[in-house]
């Protein structure tokens, strides 16, 4: 059993100059501040150094951003559908049905994923996550509402 984990290692270079890091995937089911191997969702993304964690945790913040974003762009179409509707008078047609389910379906895969990075347990990829829908609120928040839900 390894526990050269144990010996108080403060970041990813020093955990592996003192033999921590397994290189594999570190999958947490409880909260944890520890960035050694982390895999963000997928087996690939796997922060092996500090400067990967750094951008990691950029990414996540900007993927967090962008999921407001999709939720404004979102909302400015299914507005500008209710009004060119409610000025003609006609019923919504299936095209424009078929748009809004699958702008809806995106954007629920989208929040499905963004929970998969917060229920990897890691606190610096949670708190990314409340930065960046943080940062895409001021920005595009002024239709959106205020809840970053799975849908």
């Amino acid at each position: 059993m390894d526990h050269s984990n144990h010996h108080g290692s403060s970041g990813l270079a020093e955990s592996r100059a003192h033999g921590g890091g397994s290189g594999m995937c570190s999958m947490n089911m409880l909260f944890t501040w520890d960035p050694t191997d982390l895999c963000v969702v997928f087996k690939w993304w796997h922060v092996r150094t500090t400067f990967g964690f750094i951008l990691t945790l950029v990414t996540i913040a900007a993927l967090s951003a962008g999921y407001e974003y999709l939720r404004y762009r979102i909302r400015l179409i299914d507005n500008s559908y209710r009004e060119a509707l409610e000025m003609s008078g006609l019923p919504r047609s299936k095209s424009i049905k078929f748009r809004q389910a699958v702008g809806y379906a995106v954007q629920v895969g989208y929040s499905y994923l963004l929970m998969l990075v917060f229920m990897s347990y890691n606190g610096w990829a949670m708190l990314a996550v409340a930065i960046g829908a943080g940062f895409g609120f001021w920005f595009w928040g002024d239709l959106a509402q205020k809840s970053m839900s799975c849908h």
